[in-house]
This record gives structure tokens, C-alpha cells and sequence, in this order.
């Protein structure tokens, strides 16, 4: 700034106008910078004679940082939106925290808050309700083992049931407290597309077999 000319210029604008307002990097004493908001006024004698300058400094390290973790959280935002995706936090205390992004996908409305761990497992399908339990509680006890990863049927708020892959590991928060950490993305045309496969492989084999005739394949060498 100073190699610009900034601070020169600064301080005309401020003998023009009065009063300006900016946002710039200052200096501190032992050398670090940090961004500021400057309020600076020309300060006149009565008859109008300019007798210098005051600046009012405030730091914005903080503000800075606030912003930073907003669009770190947007751009998190639209990334789960993308993906068909939502987060799981669980703590120790036994509660769990359902993302805005999950519960929209199972068809509830999109608030979020802490809810019981038992409660939440009453979401999960029977079927896969004993598995999913004893992977997370495994993945408790044992932190440093490697993150879950599987599959698992959610249950919608009409009642259908909907795949979803999670992938959950333990970690510690900002606080220093443990946590789980899981996101599940939905895969119900995943697994449709893998059912669909399956079925029409099933059905070439029932249908070789039900012909009173075999299949030869010849390749360019003649070989049967």
C-alpha cells in the first residue's frame, strides 16, 4: 500500500470529503498484520484550516474468520445439496444431530436439532438396525480403526424405505470432545440400476435354460 501511494491518497480523500471509511491490512508492532476497518476524519480548526488527521482502527481478525467459516458452510451446504447427501453427528452423551440436508431427503422438514440415539436408530430398517448399531458402537469403542462404510435402509416419513451409504468415523471436535461424524448419500437408483442388471442376467440364465439347444462361441482362430 505505502509502495502505491495509499496512504497519501488516503488522506486527501479525507482533506476532500471530511470523513471515509476503508478496509485495509495494518501492521502490528511485532510485525503480524491484521485486517482492519478505518473510520479517519480531518479534524479543522474554526476557521476551516486543516490540522490533521485522526483514524479510528478496529480489528476484523475475528469478523474475518466468521466470514470464512459462513462461506466454508455454504459451500458445504451446496455440495450436500448436490450430492443427495446429509450428516450425522453423534456424541458421547448418547444424542445424535440429524443435518438439515438428511431429514429433507427422508421427507421431514428441514430442521435439525440433538435427538436421542435410540430415537434416531428407530429410523434405520429393522433388517439392518442390529448391523448398523454394532459397526458405530465397534467404531466407538475402537477410534483409531477404519472409518464405517455400508449400506443401510432409512425409513422415510410415509413409511417407505430408502438406501443410503454411510461412511462414520470418530474424531475430536473443535472443543476437543469426541464425536462421530457420518454422512450418508442416497443410492436408491444405485441400487435400482444394480437390481435391474441382476434381474436381466437372472433372466438370459432361466432363459438359456429353458431352450433344448446349447451355445457355441467361435473365435477368429476357429477355437470352440
Amino acid at each position: 500500500d505505502r509502495a502505491a501511494g495509499r496512504p497519501a491518497a488516503d488522506l486527501a480523500e479525507v482533506a476532500r470529503q471530511g470523513t471515509t471509511v476503508a478496509e485495509a491490512w495494518r501492521r502490528r508492532k511485532d510485525g503480524s498484520l491484521f485486517w482492519a476497518h478505518l473510520a479517519m476524519t480531518a479534524l479543522r480548526a474554526g476557521d476551516g484550516r486543516l490540522l490533521g488527521f485522526s483514524e479510528v482502527c478496529t480489528d476484523l481478525t475475528r469478523h474475518k474468520l466468521l466470514e470464512q467459516c459462513e462461506a466454508e458452510k455454504r459451500e458445504i451446504d451446496l455440495i450436500l445439496t448436490a450430492a443427495d447427501s446429509g450428516m450425522l453427528k453423534r456424541r458421547t452423551d448418547g444424542t445424535i444431530d440429524i443435518s438439515r440436508h438428511l431429514r429433507e431427503l427422508l421427507g421431514y422438514n428441514g430442521a435439525s436439532g440433538w435427538v436421542p440415539y435410540d430415537s434416531w436408530l428407530e429410523h434405520v430398517h429393522p433388517d439392518d438396525r442390529q448391523r448398523i448399531a454394532a459397526a458405530l458402537e465397534s467404531a466407538r469403542t475402537s477410534p483409531d480403526a477404519a472409518p464405517v462404510e455400508t449400506e443401510l435402509r432409512l425409513i422415510r416419513q410415509d413409511g417407505s424405505a430408502q438406501w443410503f451409504f454411510l461412511r462414520a468415523s470418530w474424531r475430536h471436535n473443535g472443543n476437543g470432545a469426541p464425536e462421530c461424524l457420518g454422512v450418508c448419500v442416497a443410492i436408491d437408483s444405485l441400487k435400482a440400476a444394480q437390481l435391474a442388471a441382476a434381474t436381466e442376467k437372472e433372466r438370459a440364465l432361466v432363459s438359456l435354460a429353458s431352450i433344448a439347444a446349447g451355445v457355441i462361441t467361435v473365435d477368429p482362430a476357429r477355437r470352440v
